[in-house]
């Protein structure tokens, strides 16, 4: 009877084990396109009405470089191209989610029309 008791810990054991190496998978990577309207904008963000939405979601630059005084901060291109962009322009933008949406790249379709 110990023996077959012994036989079931260790099969349970085992599959135990099993389950687990495939909870260890990464993350799924979250993030898309959005194509919309640029609503509003400041110095490290940008927030963009897709088309069909009621309401525009923010979107930050990736943060670079490690800690604050280790040099890090916002990626200074992805600032730069922000700081491009004029309120009201057509454009189309990749984000990934990492703690909160996070802009990779944005192309201007349309610029606003000058008034």
């Amino acid at each position: 009877m110990t023996k077959s008791l012994f036989a079931m810990l260790a099969v349970t054991v085992l599959l135990g084990g099993l389950s687990r190496a495939d909870d260890k998978k990464p993350p799924e990577k979250k993030g898309g396109t959005v194509t919309g309207l640029v609503t509003a904008k400041e110095k490290n963000w940008i927030e963009v009405k897709a088309d069909g939405e009621e309401k525009g979601r923010r979107y930050v630059p990736r943060w670079v470089g490690g800690a604050p005084d280790k040099g890090g901060g916002p990626d200074k291109k992805m600032v730069q191209a922000i700081g491009e962009v004029k309120v009201g322009s057509r454009v189309k933008l990749e984000w990934e989610f990492e703690e909160r949406a996070r802009v990779v790249k944005i192309d201007v379709l349309k610029a606003p029309a000058d008034k």
